[in-house]
């Protein structure tokens, strides 16, 4: 059997709603564990950010 084989989706952003969908995207194709990170030295701001942002929306 031949699969095709894809890269995992990346989307580097500071817009909230496009994290939000992303990560509901995973969530409703039955994901239950989703990694994120920060590519820099920024990482108490990435943080931040989800923490204040991000995961709020996801657990509405």
């Amino acid at each position: 059997m031949v699969t095709e084989s894809r890269p995992p989706p990346r989307f580097c952003t500071a817009t909230i709603r496009t994290h939000v969908e992303a990560l509901t995207s995973f969530v409703d194709a039955g994901f239950d564990t989703v990694y994120v990170n920060q590519i820099g030295k920024e990482q108490q701001g990435f943080c931040d950010f989800y923490r204040t942002e991000i995961l709020p929306r996801l657990r509405a």
